[in-house]
């Protein structure tokens, strides 16, 4: 089964049929792979797992979240569709959502969309490109239940608008993320020459469109944003077409934003050789895989069994991937640095290779330093189909190794099956990327000798001794106030070398533990309370401002509304003693006992 050529949708999804052994025969995935979590479609034919995303920390827990659909899932009609948003920590569900009606396929695309609404979670979107003209809907979550923040309409009908959605980034230098989509099917600049559609995460205005090249490129089949590539602070846009070019074998299109209008910056082509359906579906990027501090990108071209990545300077070839043949190689996703090298990665998928099991599938980690690959994982049930689709996902379950989303959709007779699988690989996080002194100058090779470590970029010097100054975040070279976490749980402090305090032993450094919200620090001397005595008179003060009163308890009414403009989840859920996950009548009664000077949560021994 392909997954699109110029057939209708409707067709495509009803053409995929496999037959699997027993379940008493059934084995899950095997060399070295261990789930973390597995979740399972509802129905025969759902394909559960057609398309996966982390879509960033919904519940404020510190950990990725995602979103699995099944847009032929018939909970509202014959192929509605549905999206399912899970926790990567506890892997419970958190909320769905079901398509208008038959046939709109809710869930054909769905990513993370950036906080849009400032409520300091990230939105998420799904497309729905089967009905009428297509639509994507924007979904918000409140950290107890989901609504539908917006929804986008395409223009005519049989556009499939929200083919492909994707979002995170900012395109339009007003800090707040953007959100493009597809519709490969718009006859705007010729019959299917195809549309994506760039939207302002701020009130969701329309920023720009973009128009295929030609009738038939099917502009729109694959959407992302790929960081700045400009050095001007906005993200340029990658959007693919499929029968573009010479021999309609597909090409894919930089745009960047000047303040006023989008402006193609370059085109990138397949190489010489074997090409087909070029820039359909999987496209990544945002991340530096040759060390010049510009991120790159890359293009799947799965027909062929090929992912090619891309200068994002430029859009010069960096390097061909090359999967098993006949395996449909290429689905994935570009991933931050999971090998201690500070350069980006990748989790690429063939969904129908044969592992002794014809169609059993299997996925590869490959460096984005050399090519070679660092990681392998596979199934051995025939027509699983496991790597349908592969994702990063961050660390999951706290190991300091980076681990993975993959998905088998058609499993189980098309039911479908997914797998937040876990990675093997240590030092799996750049560490100790620092700055020279107050200006915060870029280490060069020289300074990064000095300071121990290992030069491999422009600011980028892994294993060193931060030099006293200004450090920084991994990839940035900015002041930053405070402490702040990075991904393999250091801290970096202005002037300071990176910590490494741990006081209650949970493997999270007590500065992340108190910046994530992990632990609180009521009295503010940057030790979570659990490790000392701190004084109860500050029990109910979720403000920080080193007192009980009024303002605390409006912030609690307001957490108990939804609303946590002013005070974090984590501060408001106060009852019982360090709380329960949930903001109620109890929460309200604790701050007014504490206003009150009872001592409702003793924390001193």
């Amino acid at each position: 089964m392909k997954r699109l050529n110029e057939l209708p949708i409707n067709w495509v999804l009803a053409a995929s049929c496999v037959v699997l052994p027993a379940a008493s025969a059934r084995a899950q995935c095997t060399e070295g792979c261990v789930a973390i979590h597995t979740w399972e479609g509802e129905a025969a034919g759902d394909q559960h797992g057609w398309v996966s995303n982390n879509v960033g920390d919904l519940t404020g827990d510190g950990i990725n979240d995602l979103v699995l659909t099944a847009p032929t899932n018939g909970g509202n009609g014959s192929n509605s569709g549905r999206i399912y948003v899970y926790s990567g920590a506890s892997g419970a569900e958190l909320f769905r959502a079901t398509g208008p009606g038959a046939n709109w396929q809710l869930g054909f695309d769905a990513a993370g969309a950036g906080d849009l609404n400032g409520d300091g979670r990230p939105e998420v979107i799904a497309g729905a490109p089967g009905g009428m003209a297509g639509r994507a809907v924007i979904y918000t979550y409140n950290g107890t239940s989901a609504s539908v923040l917006q929804t986008l309409n395409g223009q005519a009908f049989s556009d499939q608008f929200g083919f492909r959605v994707s979002g995170g980034f900012d395109v339009n230098g007003d800090a707040v993320s953007d959100v493009v989509v597809g519709a490969p099917q718009n006859d705007a600049a010729g019959a299917n020459a195809g549309r994506a559609y760039v939207y302002s995460g701020s009130g969701l205005a329309l920023i720009c469109t973009l128009d295929g090249p030609s009738a038939g490129a099917f502009f729109g089949s694959s959407v992302t944003m790929i960081g700045d590539n400009t050095g001007d602070g906005r993200s340029e846009i990658l959007v693919g077409a499929q029968h573009a070019g010479a021999g309609a074998v597909g090409r894919a299109y930089v745009y960047s934003f000047d303040g006023a209008n989008c402006n193609q910056e370059y085109v990138v082509a397949p190489p010489p050789g074997p090409a087909l359906d070029f820039g359909l579906w999987f496209m990544s990027g945002g991340h530096d895989v040759d060390g010049d501090g510009v991120p790159d990108f890359y293009v799947n071209d799965y027909a062929v069994n090929r992912a090619h990545v891309f200068s994002g300077l430029d859009g010069t070839l960096i390097r061909t991937l090359m999967g098993d043949n006949n395996g449909q190689f290429g689905i994935g996703r570009m991933t931050p640095d999971v090998n201690g090298d500070c350069l980006a990665d990748f989790i690429l998928a063939a969904w129908i290779s044969n592992n002794g099991a014809a169609n059993a599938g299997k996925a590869f980690v490959y460096s984005g330093a050399d090519g070679s690959v660092l990681e392998t994982f596979t199934h051995n049930v025939a027509g699983a189909g496991f790597g349908f689709d592969a994702n990063g996902m961050g660390d999951v379950d706290g190991d300091g190794r980076y681990d993975y989303l993959i998905t088998a959709a058609s499993d189980l007779g098309n039911r479908g099956r997914s797998y937040l699988i876990a990675g093997n690989i240590d030092d799996a996080f750049c560490t100790n990327v620092c700055c020279v002194g107050e200006s915060c100058a870029d280490l060069d090779e020289t300074a990064c000798g000095l300071a121990g470590g290992t030069f491999v970029g422009p600011g980028k010097c892994d294993n060193a001794v931060c030099v006293v100054g200004a450090c920084c975040e991994p990839g940035l070279c900015t002041d930053l106030p405070g402490h702040v976490c990075d991904a393999n749980g250091g801290q970096h402090h202005p002037g300071m070398t990176c910590g490494s305090e741990d006081c209650n032993a949970n493997s999270i450094l007590d500065a992340c533990d108190i910046e994530q919200l992990t632990s609180s620090d009521v009295n503010g001397n940057g030790v979570p309370d659990e490790c000392e005595c701190v004084d109860v008179a500050l029990f109910g003060d979720v403000n920080h401002d080193m007192t009980v009163d009024i303002f605390d308890i409006l912030c609690l009414l307001d957490g108990f509304a939804g609303v946590f403009a002013d005070c974090a989840f984590a501060d408001v859920d106060l009852a019982p003693c360090r709380g329960d996950g949930s903001i109620d009548i109890f929460d309200i009664l604790a701050v007014l006992d504490a206003f009150a000077g009872g001592v409702v949560c003793p924390l001193c021994p």
